[in-house]
């Protein structure tokens, strides 16, 4: 059966436009009523884009919440095959990658929608940040891997995301753990310094059981889709 999943995020990076695909969404939202105008706090340390993450994946296993095929959703028209993995997680693991591909802090409001059982968003992190000029949460492009605040500008790579999912998560699961990690280390540099570079460290040491030196691994021997996240990563 297949399931359609949303996730409200923001992010102090500037995100611009919107992106349909066929198998995933990002589309941009208004801030909440009890904010100043985009304008008023655009160049602020409370500043946010705010967007919909959404998508449709295909599972085998019964829906959480009992939904059936029958159930009225805007399914995409062609959802994701993603091995070992229901939509929610599918959702954190794009979330979590976003982050990688922006080289930006993006705060997770919650799963807002499953089909058609929805839930409200959390928005208590809008408060200001107390690294707000570090480039990880700033409005600028990371330097090592530039690109736009255009949402469009990702399309290709959360497609070869969803090509490297549908190879099952024990192939790739020293990809999604480290970035797992990388994502709660962004999460954490406003709160707790120290945690979060420990977890840096533990995200590149956790790489290392798939490139590592002694596996001899170069941009050769890679396939197309592990060279092209390594060199995101800059390993």
């Amino acid at each position: 059966m297949k399931t359609y999943n949303e996730m409200l995020l923001s992010t102090p990076f500037m995100i611009n436009g919107r992106l349909e695909s066929e198998s995933f969404a990002l589309r941009p939202i208004s801030p909440p009523n009890h904010m100043p105008r985009y304008e008023e706090f655009q160049y602020t340390s409370v500043f946010r884009s705010m967007f919909v993450l959404s998508l449709t994946v295909e599972v085998d296993s019964i829906n959480p919440l009992g939904v059936d095929n029958k159930s009225l959703g805007p399914y995409h028209k062609t959802p994701l095959e993603i091995a070992d993995m229901d939509g929610v997680r599918a959702l954190k693991v794009f979330r979590n990658f976003l982050s990688l591909h922006y080289g930006k802090i993006f705060f997770d409001h919650g799963v807002t929608r499953i089909n058609d059982h929805f839930s409200l968003p959390n928005i208590n992190y809008f408060i200001p940040l107390k690294n707000a000029r570090h480039p990880v949460c700033n409005m600028l492009d990371r330097l090592d891997f530039s690109q736009s605040g255009e949402l469009s500008n990702s399309e290709d790579s959360l497609k070869r995301l969803g090509v490297l999912l549908k190879k099952g998560t024990n192939k790739n699961k020293d990809f999604l753990k480290s970035l797992n990690l990388y994502y709660n280390a962004l999460e954490q540099y406003n709160i707790n310094e120290t945690l979060s570079f420990m977890l840096f460290v533990t995200s590149i040491e956790t790489l290392t059981h798939k490139y590592s030196k002694k596996s001899n691994i170069t941009s050769r021997n890679l396939d197309s889709d592990d060279h092209f996240f390594t060199k995101i990563i800059n390993i």
